[in-house]
């Protein structure tokens, strides 16, 4: 273990400590908002779940880059007071970082994608949907067969005393970092349209596309994240690389926090009840020893408007009839002279018969 005692050293571990915290609270209040609502583990929720694990591995390895592996140091220090094994350990460190990172942001996307066609459930959604999911796998794995190849031997990404020859890898962190912004988009802009033909309100329309582009934060940080691969050079890796660390990181462990929102709401409801209603209405309950079964909370009983009598003698007995799509007939049978034939015209008839009376 390396000794910590710079600022590149010191915000990495900050970091990564506060979103090991984070993210394992998400989905832990993920799953409690499915159990408040009674509804069962869905597709989504079991992708976030593989995602943890790969979200988790990721800063585990960011935490090892630094206390192992000399991350906020000159490299040219570190071989001169640690040895060179403390460089090597953080290129084969940096190998895992980079795939963790695809395949964590994979599981991620496709659950989101999940979500989408479980509320537009909809064929040509659904293809969409379906699209852009293969579009996601296609480019983890391509991030992961570039840092398996990139390099032959494998080995020679940490070993340049072999022979051997390697890619540009600084270029093919870009490349892979801007398909990666390519696949937020089109995730992002998949529900949109769905969105914007709903028979609603303006309102409401905004409010939705707000919740749907909540992952714009991800959009932001994925360009943050490319532009610090930028600035990292091999000739001293571990000086330069800890900006790009963080944001790869970051951009995963938000993702999974954010795609949880939407699931863990319940929870927030529960905790933090909107009392608005009540509030506005001015409603009490002014009969809470009420015993008939409906919650009095709520209501108000209102004296001021009584209900008048009925006349101990009334009695009436009033038939309806109708015919088809014609008029409603309204009679007393007891005045009445016409006989049912003449009323009913059509194949079709509707009668109904009751009598009122006080007991």
């Amino acid at each position: 273990m390396v000794e910590i005692k710079s600022r590149g050293q010191i915000a990495p571990l900050v970091v990564c400590a506060a979103f090991i915290v984070i993210t394992v609270a998400s989905v832990v209040l993920r799953v409690a908002g499915r159990r408040i609502k009674n509804i069962a583990l869905q597709a989504e929720d079991y992708l976030i779940f593989v995602a943890l694990v790969f979200v988790l591995g990721l800063i585990t390895c960011d935490i090892i880059g630094v206390t192992h592996g000399g991350v906020g140091r000159h490299a040219a220090d570190i071989i001169a007071e640690d040895g060179p094994q403390v460089l090597v350990a953080f290129l084969k460190d940096l190998v895992a970082i980079q795939m963790l990172w695809a395949t964590s942001l994979m599981f991620i996307k496709l659950s989101i994608l999940c979500f989408y066609i479980r509320i537009f459930n909809v064929k040509p959604f659904i293809m969409a949907s379906i699209a852009v999911a293969v579009l996601v796998v296609l480019w983890a794995l391509s991030v992961i067969l570039c840092g398996f190849l990139l390099c032959r031997p494998f080995e020679y990404n940490w070993d340049q005393s072999i022979e051997g020859s390697c890619g540009d890898q600084i270029k093919s962190y870009i490349i892979t970092g801007a398909l990666n912004i390519v696949t937020d988009a089109l995730v992002l802009g998949l529900p949109m349209p769905m969105i914007w033909r709903l028979k609603i309100n303006l309102r409401s329309k905004i409010a939705l596309t707000g919740i749907f582009t909540i992952g714009f934060f991800i959009f932001i940080i994925s360009i943050i994240r490319l532009k610090s691969l930028i600035t990292v050079s091999y000739e001293d890796i571990t000086y330069s690389v800890p900006d790009a660390l963080i944001w790869s990181m970051l951009e995963p462990s938000l993702g999974l926090t954010l795609a949880s929102i939407p699931i863990m709401r319940p929870v927030f409801s529960k905790i933090f009840p909107d009392n608005t209603q009540q509030g506005n209405t001015g409603l009490s309950n002014t009969n809470p020893t009420s015993n008939s079964g409906l919650a009095p909370k709520n209501f108000q009983r209102i004296d001021e408007y009584p209900l008048d009598p009925m006349r101990p003698d009334f009695s009436e007995n009033r038939t309806y009839v109708t015919e088809g799509r014609g008029p409603f007939y309204d009679m007393e049978s007891q005045k009445s002279s016409q006989s049912e034939a003449e009323l009913v015209t059509s194949n079709i008839k509707v009668k109904q018969e009751w009598d009122v009376r006080r007991t």
